[in-house]
Formats: C-alpha cells, structure tokens, sequence
C-alpha cells in the first residue's frame, strides 16, 4: 500500500450536497417500498391458493419488504450527522479523478454511493487520508486513492447506533387490551416501528407478568401474528398503568391504549387518565376486531383551535395507508346549557364567519397538504355537537384524527365521548405549536 496526496479536505457544503442527495434517494425509496409494493402485497395477503395466490410466499414477501424499510427508516433517521465507517463522505481518485462518494449501509444504486458491505466499502473502512487502498474485483485488484475523509466530531460517535421512537401499548390481557395490542402491532409493522409492549402493576402483585406463562409472554405472542418477533419488546413495571405509559410517552411515536369502559364517559380508568396527563399522540382502540379497510382518515376540528399539528398527523396517516383524508370543522352550536347536556344539535344558515371560517381552514389544509401532494383531500364544515358528528364519521373511517388545540387543561367531555364512542380508533393530537386558528 502506497501513498498520496493527504492536503486536500472535504469542503463542508460539497459533503452536505452529497448527503442531501442521497437522502432523497432513502426518502424515495422509503416512500415506495411503504406505500406502493408493501400496500400492493398487503392486497394479496388475504389470498387463498384458490386465488392462484401462495399466501406463504406472500407473507415471505413481505417479512422481506418490512426488513428493508425498517433498514432505510433507520438509515434516514441517522443520516443528520456523520458517523465512523459507513455514512462517511470520502474524496476518492479511482482512476478519473477526484470524485466524492458517500459509504453506506444502505445498498443504495447510485454512482456515488459504495455499498458499506461491498469489497471497496469493507476497504475503506478504517481508511485515513494519504492512503491508497487496494480492493477485490473481477478479475484482479482496483485502487482508490483516499484524497480526504469527512470525520465526525466525538459527539457523533455511536450516532448510527440511535434506536427508533417506539410504538407502546398497555397490555393486562382484558380483551379491551388485545384488540389495542393487536392494532399496535399492526401499526408499529406499517410504521416500520418497534413496538413496546408494557404491562403495569400495583406494588405487591402477586403474579409475575413476565414468567412463562405471564402476561406480557401472551401479549409478544399475539403482537408477533403481526409484527416480526426480533421487533418486539415487553416491559414490567411497578406503578400505575397510566402514569408507567404517560412516563413513556416523550420518547415514543405513539402511545395505544384499550378504551376499557368503566367509566361515565365509556372509558376506563387507564384510557381516561391517559388523556387527561399525557401531551403526546395518544390512541384509544375500540374493542373488538379493527382490521375493516374504509379507504378514509378523518380529521376533527374545532373552529377556534389551532389546526397544524392535527392536520399533520392527518395528513401522514393518510399518506401511510393511501386513503382518502377528511377535513371537519365542526361548530358545536348550542341553544343554552341545557341544551348542551342534552346533546341536541342546534343548526344555522351560513354567514360571513362561516365564510372566514372556510378561507381559513381551506388554507390551513393547503399548507399541511404541501408534503403530500398524492394525498385526496375534502375540507367541509358541519354544524352539531362535535361528539355526535365524528362518531358518525367513525362508522366510514379507518382512522380519526381529534385536533384538542393547545388547551391549557386535559380534554373536555365531548372529547371523552369522541374517544369511548367511535366505531375506529381514535388519535388524539394536542396542538405543540401556535398556528392559524378557525
């Protein structure tokens, strides 16, 4: 092995060029893998030989299409800082000159991409600048002079090593649990998501939840029906369910929750809590099967809460699923109070803030819609208690998304009855952010 030239430096800005490019091309891919082949072979995944379909060689299929997004996802969420060996941008002379090439784990096909695993990659590995590295190719041996190497500062070593935010549901073995535990399984597989599954229990419990034949070796056993095994974990924790699944909450993408029912407003005690404490996404699963494909996520509003980060999730589920999104801004119109408790919607003519109301939300939509452009989306106002209009639109949707606006305490009544009421799961999304307000 020789030497050559080490005075040359990678330039900042050429080294970010690289890297945006090739995290177009993982954004690309990602988008394609997720919401084309996958959502083509989750067609065929109900097949029967009968069909002149093999369902092994399906679910094979797809086992493989989850590996690779799970890996690109990973790649995209580590792609923000250099990191040692793969990942690192590298000025190279491989016989035509000095040329830029990014080392990535990711297999990608592009002229400036080397394959972390291939026999250049594994070469450059601990290369340093002023060497001449020697590699394996057909038929004799390639040389690549190392000009220069993007190395990372100390703060980013370990850096690709970062886990994914997880998807976590309460698990206690009622079945109002394993309908939530069977659709986070679900979800965290269309996320390309680990999911957590966590049981709680009061000090002093008797049973061990994790033993052989506990509960939470029930629960991965039912989430692997869905989810690969190897992206499945189980925690058992001391404590209060709620406030164990509430500390989880800030590190994961979304927290699922069984209704329960105990409750006056047809939620249990954990789901009910849950709401009240936690800031982040929450999801509150009906009971019973929740596998029906309605082609529609719907998004409720009300006119005087801010509407971005709802309209965002919307959006993204939306997109996920490759259905149709709804829009609703409700007015929630009442007579007096005793109108209100008894739950009978009033109704008006249109005027001129309905009309402001309208230009705004068309607005506000039109934003959040510019990241999915593929996304079919209505916008419509309607008038009614806003409980009694998105359970109606539960019995058409896969999904409802209730934007709560940044309000100061918990959630209100008719956000409880939304949640203990809808025939779909219900996330539950506080506004994090100010925005334009209906």
């Amino acid at each position: 092995m020789t030497t050559t030239d080490a005075t040359m430096k990678v330039a900042p800005s050429a080294a970010e060029a690289l890297r945006a490019r090739v995290r177009a091309l993982l954004e690309e891919e990602y988008l394609r893998l997720q919401c084309v082949d996958r959502q083509a072979l989750s067609t065929m995944a109900t097949a029967t030989a009968e069909d002149g379909i093999d369902p092994e060689a399906v679910a094979a299929e797809i086992d493989v299409l989850d590996r690779r997004i799970a890996m690109v996802h990973n790649h995209l969420a580590a792609l923000g800082r250099p990191g040692p060996g793969s990942g690192r941008v590298l000025l190279l002379d491989l016989g035509d000159g000095p040329r830029l090439m990014f080392v990535s784990g990711a297999n990608l096909a592009d002229d400036q991409v080397i394959a972390a695993d291939s026999p250049l990659g594994v070469a450059l590995r601990d290369a340093r600048p002023g060497q001449v590295i020697d590699y394996p190719v057909p038929g004799g041996t390639g040389h690549a002079g190392v000009l220069a190497v993007e190395e990372p500062s100390p703060a980013d070593a370990g850096f690709y090593d970062i886990a994914p935010p997880e998807v976590v549901v309460g698990f206690d073995g009622t079945p109002s649990s394993r309908s939530a535990l069977t659709w986070a399984a679900r979800e965290a597989a269309l996320r390309a998501r680990p999911l957590r599954v966590l049981h709680a229990r009061e000090d002093g419990a008797p049973s061990d939840p994790a033993g052989p034949d506990g509960l939470l070796t029930e629960g991965m056993m039912l989430a692997a029906n869905s989810l690969q095994s190897d992206r499945i974990r189980a925690s058992a924790l001391d404590g209060a369910a709620a406030s164990r699944l509430a500390e989880r909450a800030g590190a994961a993408e979304l927290v699922v929750i069984g209704r329960g029912g105990d409750t006056a407003e047809g939620l249990g005690p954990v789901a009910n809590e849950l709401l009240e404490s936690t800031a982040r996404a929450t999801v509150v699963v009906p009971p019973g099967p929740v596998t029906r494909q309605r082609g529609r996520v719907v998004v409720g509003l009300r006119r005087s809460h801010d509407a971005g980060d709802a309209l965002a999730v919307g959006f993204a589920e939306a997109h996920r699923r490759g259905t149709q999104l709804s829009v609703i801004v409700i007015r929630d119109d009442v007579a007096d109070a005793a109108t209100a408790d008894a739950l009978v919607p009033t109704f008006h003519a249109a005027d001129e803030e309905d009309l402001a109301i309208s230009h705004e939300l068309l607005a506000a939509v039109a934003a959040a819609g510019r990241a999915f452009p593929t996304v079919p989306v209505t916008s419509t106002m309607r008038t009614g208690h806003f409980s009694d209009v998105l359970v109606e639109l539960s019995r058409s949707a896969d999904l409802i998304v209730l934007g709560l606006g940044e309000r100061p305490t918990g959630v209100g009544r008719s956000d409880l009855l939304v949640a203990s009421h809808a025939d779909c799961p219900v996330i539950v999304v506080r506004e994090t952010t100010t925005g334009s307000g209906f």
